[in-house]
């Protein structure tokens, strides 16, 4: 299985740091991934704070989940 956790690419989840940039850096390799469902995960304890993002392909799976 393959776990993409947004605050493995630097996304604080407290709230009041932006968020938005590893957003992007988790959703690029997400999309690049050869798994066959890849997973897009925001941990549940944490607050994040975002600007606008846009997840944009065409990716490799066609089946990505988040949670």
């Amino acid at each position: 299985m393959a776990v993409f956790e947004v605050t493995q690419y630097g996304a604080f989840g407290n709230g009041s740091t932006d968020d938005s940039p590893a957003f992007m850096l988790a959703w690029a390799d997400v999309c690049n991934s050869s798994a066959p469902t890849p997973i897009f995960h925001v941990p549940g304890n944490k607050t994040v704070l975002l600007n606008p993002v846009f997840f944009q392909g065409p990716c490799r799976s066609t089946n990505i989940q988040f949670q």
